[in-house]
């Protein structure tokens, strides 16, 4: 039988190699994967609109790393993941960035969560919705925890050509030549997980059908990511470097708001991944 979601196995795997570590941030950011969350939360605030304070539940949340920009700017979060394993580093990583009483942690599948109906203002996820064949459930579960008027919003990454593919032969080249980038650091061995190609319109169909008003989407992520990883790109290089990068993304940002509503927007062809949103 066909893959029709990511299984929780394949998710635990590289969560055992990861420690607890989160891409939330204060002051500047020391990598590109740290910039690239900030640059999420700004997209939510100048972009998507959240409000700025509430409730928010993150589904598939992971470390957490998204709820942490809106537990650190006075939300209330639940985060929500099927792994446990990763619940309890999420707890440490809340405990280590003084926000634990912010939090609360939640063991549920995306699609039966165990939280009670019209109970948050933000529903959100990062990197959930391309892992699921149908995510109409998914989508519809988190519409049923919003409060009426409240926000649905997902971050997708569909399995796509995008910017990173122009890239790929500068992070192989980067693997074969040049050793000091990979001199004692643990490759990430990375399990493959399944991840669907539907792009903006296929989920602003199931947000029509559910019934959520002010639908929209945005392709956003126009930057590569740049690593010793062809693999999975998205593993961090060493420090020298990643500062060098996010200096980089940042004066091409710059220039990028003079033609762009927000620097983070790109085509969605090209793009990297994309928000949708809308509200109940």
């Amino acid at each position: 039988m066909a893959k029709t979601k990511g299984d929780i196995e394949s998710f635990n795997k590289n969560w055992r190699k990861k420690k607890a570590k989160t891409w939330f941030y204060r002051g500047d950011p020391q990598n590109q994967i740290e910039y690239a969350f900030g640059q999420h939360w700004s997209f939510l605030k100048e972009v998507i609109g959240v409000p700025k304070k509430g409730t928010c539940v993150e589904v598939g949340a992971g470390r957490g790393s998204l709820s942490a920009f809106f537990a650190d700017n006075g939300y209330d979060v639940t985060l929500v993941d099927l792994s446990d394993e990763i619940m309890v580093e999420a707890k440490k990583v809340f405990k280590s960035l003084g926000l634990a009483e912010r939090a609360k942690f939640v063991v549920s599948d995306a699609v039966d969560l165990k939280l009670p109906d019209n109970a948050f203002d933000v529903a959100a996820s990062v990197g959930l919705l391309e892992h699921f064949e149908d995510s109409t459930k998914v989508i519809e579960e988190q519409v049923r925890v919003v409060k009426k008027g409240g926000l649905f919003t997902a971050y997708v990454v569909p399995k796509k050509w995008s910017t990173q593919n122009l890239f790929q032969p500068v992070n192989e080249m980067l693997k074969k030549t040049h050793t000091g980038f990979t001199a004692g650091i643990k490759k990430p061995n990375k399990v493959p997980l399944y991840r669907t190609e539907y792009g903006i319109e296929h989920y602003k169909k199931i947000m029509q059908k559910i019934g959520l008003e002010n639908i929209g989407g945005s392709g956003v992520y126009p930057y590569p990511a740049i690593s010793y990883s062809p693999e999975f790109p998205f593993t961090v290089m060493p420090p020298y470097f990643e500062k060098m990068l996010v200096s980089v993304f940042k004066n091409i940002s710059a220039y990028r708001t003079k033609t762009q509503k927000h620097p983070w927007m790109c085509e969605e062809a090209v793009c990297q991944g994309f928000f949708i949103w809308g509200t109940k």
